[in-house]
């Protein structure tokens, strides 16, 4: 839980930093053996702006490696969402 807590308080500060948005949501999803974690915002996305060879972006995704998941980090038509997905306890 520290890990995903970790995620989320790193997505959330990158929002504030460098998005200029208005709102930030944090959903969480669970299906069967699957749970997803959804941080989106209303922020502008570009691209060329996003060092994903920064430790933030890294640290994220090793975060979600270490409890066997994947993030992404995705542009919508209404901003940028981070997705984190991982299986459950059960599925082991």
């Amino acid at each position: 839980s520290l890990n995903l807590f970790r995620i989320i308080q790193e997505a959330v500060q990158n929002t504030l930093k460098y998005a200029q948005a208005s709102w930030i949501k944090v959903e969480f999803e669970q299906a069967d053996n699957m749970n997803r974690v959804l941080i989106s915002d209303n922020g502008r996305f570009k691209e060329r702006e996003i060092n994903y060879d920064g430790y933030g972006i890294k640290n994220m995704k090793n975060r979600a490696l270490d409890i066997g998941g994947k993030l992404e980090l995705k542009k919508e038509p209404t901003g940028t969402v981070v997705e984190i997905k991982f299986g459950t306890k059960d599925e082991k």
